[in-house]
This record gives structure tokens, C-alpha cells and sequence, in this order.
């Protein structure tokens, strides 16, 4: 067994078997999904930048307060870079009852069955549970923040960003769903 192999078992639950891994193949800053949250992100940051230089600045009596001043757009303009950064740690999991993520040290997962819903989108983003359907602009952020979660933080609904092999997770995936017809 490989030492990744090794790792995802670990986090398995007894009887409980891994079927498939993966991780993001497209981790670049800009997207065609994301390319409009990014621009708007730099445009708001630019804009605060001059409007601070001409309205704030020149009123502040102290460089602790021009710094505070700077941080949120210097924050908007790192938020992209920060963001690839966790997506690069991003790796995915199928088990014979549970799809699964891993984001560095965050760990979170969701049950599925023959009845829950899924879907590959054209970027083979795969979509499970509420979070089908998701817009393509938000898909970064349903990963990087824990999926579909509700207030008792269980996992409705997750999806495995522009993932690799996704034809060999879509297989499991049909194969599941199959099982609720015969």
C-alpha cells in the first residue's frame, strides 16, 4: 500500500473502504470560473488604495493609522494567492459510504448513498449533495470553506474542485446510484 494510501486509511472508519482518490489539476489564481470574484476582489482594493490616498491619508495624524487604513486592500489583494496556496493541499476522497476532503489539517466529509444527488460540471468539478448546482463562480468557496455545512457543522453537500480522474469518480458515483434500482 502506498504511503498516500496509508494516510487516507487512517482517517477511514472501521469496515469502511477507499475506492478513489484525487486533488485539483487547476490551482491557478485566475479561472474562468473565478476570473470575475478575483477582478472584483483587485478592483476594490485599487479603488480603497486611491480613495484612501485622497480622502483618508492626508487626515491621519500617525503611520499606525495609515497602515490600518491599508491593510483591508493589501488583505483583498493577498486573499487570491492565500487561496490557491490551501487549494494546492486539497485532496479528495471516495469511500464505499462517504465522500471526503482534506485541506491541510481540515478534514471533512459527507455521507452518501444511491439516492444522493451529484453532478460533473465541464471543469470536472464534482458536485455532491446541496452543493449541486452550485454556480461556477462560487465553487472555489464551497470548497475552501468546508462545503454545505448546517448549523450542527454536518456536511450537506461538498464538491472536489477541477479534480483529477474525475471519469474514475464519476464511475463510483453511477455505480451507487445504479444500486437504487435494482
Amino acid at each position: 500500500m502506498s504511503e498516500k494510501n496509508e494516510a487516507w486509511e487512517r482517517l477511514l472508519r472501521p469496515e469502511e473502504k477507499l475506492l478513489w482518490t484525487g486533488k485539483p489539476s487547476n490551482t491557478n489564481v485566475v479561472d474562468p470560473a473565478n476570473k470575475v470574484t478575483v477582478f472584483a476582489e483587485i478592483t476594490v482594493a485599487v479603488l480603497w488604495i486611491i480613495a484612501s490616498c485622497i480622502l483618508i491619508i492626508p487626515k491621519c495624524e500617525t503611520i499606525t493609522s495609515v497602515i490600518i487604513v491599508e491593510l483591508v486592500p493589501v488583505i483583498l489583494l493577498l486573499l487570491p494567492l492565500l487561496n490557491v496556496r490551501t487549494l494546492r493541499k486539497a485532496e479528495y476522497a471516495l469511500t464505499d459510504s462517504r465522500a471526503i476532503v482534506k485541506m491541510a489539517e481540515d478534514v471533512y466529509s459527507m455521507e452518501y448513498d444511491a439516492y444522493t444527488a451529484y453532478e460533473r460540471k465541464a471543469n470536472n468539478t464534482i458536485c455532491l449533495g446541496a452543493a449541486v448546482g452550485t454556480k461556477d463562480s462560487r465553487e472555489r468557496k464551497v470548497l475552501l470553506y468546508h462545503g454545505i455545512q448546517d448549523g450542527e457543522k454536518t456536511c450537506l453537500g461538498l464538491l472536489f474542485y477541477t479534480t483529477t480522474n474525475a471519469d474514475q469518480a464519476m464511475e463510483i458515483l453511477n455505480q451507487k446510484a445504479s444500486k437504487k434500482s435494482a
